[in-house]
Order: C-alpha cells, then sequence, then structure tokens
C-alpha cells in the first residue's frame, strides 16, 4: 500500500514539473516575441524616419534647382535688356548725329541756291542745254549745275553699277546724303541706302561685323579684344562663337570644336 501511494506521489511531482518547465518555456517565448516585436516596431519606425528624411532632402533639392533656374533666366533677361537698351542708345545718338547733319547742310544749301538765283542762267554739266531757273539744281559739295532730272538717271545708272560713294560727275566729289535724298525717288533711294550701309560694314570690318547667318541683316559692334566669344543674335536667335564663327561651343575650343564636326563629317561620308 505504502508503494502504491509513493509511486502516485512520484507521478504528481513529475507532472508538477513537467507542467512548471511547460509555464517556463511559455514564458521564455512570450518574452522572445515581445522583444522581436519591440525590435520590429523600432526598425518600422527608423524605416519612417529614413522615408522622411530622404523626401525632406529631394525637397530641398528640388527648391534649390528652381532658384537656380530663376537666377539664370533673371540674369539672362538682365542681359537681354541691357543690350537692348545700349542698341537703343547707339540708334538714338546715330539719329541725332544725322540730324544734325542735315539741319546743316540744309542751311548751306538754301545759302547756295539764293546766290544762283541772282547768277544768269547756265547750262547743265550732263546735257549741256540750258538751266531755267526752276529746274535748277546746285549740290552741296561742288559748284557744278544740273538739271535734277539729268543728275537723278545718272546717280541712278551709279547706284546699278553698285558704285561707293556715289560722285558728281564732273568733279568726283562726293554728292551729300541730303542731295541724294532730294534727287532719288523712293526705290532708288532705298537701293541706295541698302547697298551703302553693306558697303560701310564691310570696309570697317574691325569696326562692325555682320551676323554669320546667311541673309540675316543684323549688324553689330565686336571689339577681337573682347573676352567673351559668345554672341546671341536677336535677328535670326542663333547663338556663335566670334573667334571661329561657328555654332557656339560650350566647354570647347574652337580647334576641338573643328575636330568633332570633321569626325562627324568623316563618318556621314
Amino acid at each position: 500500500m505504502d508503494q502504491i501511494l509513493n509511486e502516485e506521489e512520484n507521478k504528481d511531482i513529475k507532472a508538477s514539473e513537467e507542467n512548471f518547465l511547460e509555464d517556463i518555456k511559455a514564458e521564455k517565448s512570450i518574452k522572445a516575441f515581445k522583444e522581436f516585436k519591440d525590435k520590429f516596431n523600432k526598425g518600422v519606425v527608423e524605416e519612417k524616419r529614413i522615408e522622411k528624411v530622404l523626401k525632406e532632402e529631394e525637397k530641398s533639392r528640388k527648391r534649390q534647382e528652381e532658384e537656380s533656374l530663376k537666377l539664370i533666366m533673371k540674369l539672362q533677361q538682365e542681359e537681354e535688356q541691357a543690350e537692348r537698351e545700349k542698341a537703343k542708345k547707339m540708334e538714338e545718338e546715330s539719329m541725332r548725329l544725322i540730324k544734325e547733319m542735315e539741319l546743316e547742310e540744309e542751311k548751306e544749301l538754301k545759302v547756295r541756291v539764293k546766290n544762283k538765283e541772282k547768277e544768269d542762267a547756265t547750262n547743265c554739266e550732263i546735257c549741256l542745254e540750258d538751266i531755267d531757273i526752276k529746274d535748277l539744281l546746285p549740290l552741296d559739295h561742288c559748284e557744278h549745275l544740273y538739271h535734277s532730272k539729268c543728275l537723278s538717271r545718272y546717280l541712278v545708272i551709279e547706284i546699278d553699277a553698285r558704285k561707293f560713294p556715289l560722285c558728281c560727275p564732273m568733279c568726283k566729289d562726293e554728292v551729300s546724303a541730303l542731295d541724294i535724298k532730294e534727287i532719288l525717288s523712293k526705290d532708288a533711294l532705298k537701293k541706295w541706302e541698302e547697298y551703302t550701309f553693306k558697303k560701310m560694314v564691310e570696309s570697317n570690318p574691325k569696326e562692325f561685323s555682320f551676323c554669320p547667318t546667311p541673309n540675316c541683316p543684323y549688324v553689330f559692334i565686336w571689339e577681337e579684344e573682347e573676352k567673351d566669344t559668345h554672341f546671341h543674335c536677336p535677328g535670326c536667335k542663333k547663338d556663335y562663337c566670334l573667334h571661329c564663327r561657328c555654332e557656339y561651343h560650350t566647354n570647347q575650343s574652337c580647334a576641338e570644336y573643328r575636330a568633332a564636326v570633321m569626325l562627324v563629317i568623316k563618318g556621314v561620308e
């Protein structure tokens, strides 16, 4: 009987020990789960924090890019405005000088006409016929007299031959701009102004220059001593390097650009 009781007691003790061990394992599992959960939550929080920091950095970068672009556009606008103001001042100064010259020439002409009216009628140096006082056309820079129609026909022939400058047919003194405007028709005057302007630019290459674009009429002033060779034409809207007269080549010397163009041409061939 005592043996049976001892066996029962041993079973109860063994069961208690097993239950105790199970409880310990369960507690360890719960603890381990809590630790894992804490680590996981911390990882999620850290990941969100990093994501937030990256988004803020991206926003900051975009703001900086936008500000830089605005600054560049502002500088370009200021540069273009300065160029327009410079061109406007040059044009105004040119018109002022031309007007002063024309007024002075007009005064001198009036004096000469009055003097000529007092003289007897004379012959036209071109057709050799008598000139009535109403057909008298004295020139500013010389004493020779012509019919207005005779001199007009002569000047048109000279313009068609691209003569520069236009001169008196007798003494070869230059005919003044005021005389030319009074004598020529609108079409002939326009033709003369266009080729005279072109001749003036071509004869002063150190002071004036045409835009490199073919048929672009824009003329500008550029000194070879200037370091900045970048030219933006307001007429045709193209950009050129004034050193080599080619399309503007950023971050390339003229020699490097020509070498690159030759490689492209050889590749095409």
